[in-house]
């Protein structure tokens, strides 16, 4: 088989390095909107992903690395991202190497986890019910459990909710118009010491818990009115919240998430998948069926199961496919088959870990209060309050 065209283009090297880091903080993408119109032009060809943040040298990281173990002998998890993106520099330069391929993907997994094939099956059956053999499980609520808990975070959530039902398509004018409505939901939960500002060269939001900052992206654009309304409450009304209750805690990832991704769905007014399509761009990249893809085949595998699912036309399937396979390959190789981020399943494991402890004993409004402002790890299946 003929080798690919060289997609991915390494990073600016740098000596400078903020530490500690996450191995994930170094890849926000920063050509998002020319990288897509060249690759649909070509979908054939793996894409460049330039980043906006320049990456160390080795010789950087080997000093981080020894750094970490004399200051940060506890914390695993920085050893962990920066031997990770020490690895991925390494097959970026010589993406041919099998045994840095399997380090790479040892290492992700340890430090992110790896997409289950079980996982993938459920998200399938309940996308397209025809294409999937495998057992279904029960990991999503039904209508009567959905509202049931609908109504208590209704309960939970009033002011907040109370904020997001003023807006309207006015706050979507301008950056600015959209920056402000994060320093609104701020001071709605009397986060008034927090600060919003743009980041350039992104197009996402994040929170910065440690510096008590929102970073709106600058070629952030909400895809709809009801969509940004939930981005709010999902970084804000969870995420920021938490952050400042739990100032000296860093909560699990997958807890984190999954809660994020419940008060998302539960804003709306009836149950639906979140962050499925990320997860099965992950799980199809990584290879879940024994057949690890590059950015190319997942991209091709992904969009037909996208406009099918979501009712969309083939142009839009091709581009929520396209960038939902940067989240999978942003921190890792386009060109290399396998060569997977896998961070964002925890979007996905968290809330279905959610959802199978709300739907397997009906929990109260103190358990749910606790779930949301008190608890900072995936709580057990037989815990109650």
């Amino acid at each position: 088989m003929p080798r690919k065209e060289l997609g991915s283009k390494i990073p600016q090297i740098t000596q400078s390095i903020i530490y500690p880091a996450s191995y994930y903080s170094f890849f926000r993408v920063g050509n998002l909107d020319s990288t897509r119109n060249a690759f649909l032009a070509d979908v054939t060809k793996n894409p460049g992903l330039f980043y906006v943040r320049k990456l160390p040298k080795l010789e950087t990281l080997d000093h981080a690395l020894a750094k970490a173990a004399t200051n940060y002998p506890k914390s695993t998890r920085t050893k962990l991202s920066l031997g990770l993106l020490h690895t991925y520099i390494r097959l970026a330069q010589d993406n041919q190497d099998k045994n840095l391929l399997e380090q790479f993907r040892s290492q992700m997994s340890v430090l992110y986890g790896v997409p289950e094939k079980n996982m993938y099956g459920n998200i399938l059956a309940r996308l397209k019910p025809a294409s999937w053999s495998g057992s279904n499980g029960n990991c999503f609520p039904n209508n009567e459990t959905f509202a049931y808990y609908k109504s208590i975070f209704d309960l939970l959530f009033t002011e907040q909710i109370a904020y997001l039902k003023k807006l309207d398509d006015t706050c979507l004018g301008t950056s600015k118009d959209i920056r402000d409505v994060f320093r609104q939901a701020l001071a709605v939960i009397g986060l008034t010491d927090w600060e919003v500002f743009s980041s350039p060269g992104s197009s996402n939001v994040m929170v910065d818990r440690r510096s008590k900052r929102v970073l709106v992206g600058a070629h952030y654009k909400p895809k709809s009115l009801f969509r940004f309304k939930q981005v709010v409450m999902h970084e804000v009304f969870v995420h920021a919240a938490r952050a400042h209750k739990y100032e000296d805690i860093m909560p699990e990832d997958v807890f984190e998430e999954g809660l994020a991704i419940l008060a998302e769905q539960l804003y709306a007014p009836q149950f639906g998948l979140k962050r499925s399509f990320r997860y099965m761009a992950i799980a199809l990249g990584w290879g879940v069926d024994g057949c690890p893809r590059d950015f190319s085949e997942t991209f091709q595998t992904l969009w037909p199961i996208i406009k099918e699912a979501g009712k969309h036309s083939t142009e839009e399937a091709k581009m929520r496919a396209f960038d939902e396979c940067v989240r999978a390959f942003r921190g890792g190789l386009p060109n290399v088959a396998g060569a997977v981020l896998t961070k964002d399943i925890v979007y996905m494991e968290g809330n279905v870990g959610l959802w199978s402890i709300l739907s397997t004993t009906t929990k109260s409004l103190e358990y749910m209060k606790y779930l949301f402002f008190e608890c900072d790890s995936m709580p057990e299946q037989e815990e109650n309050v």
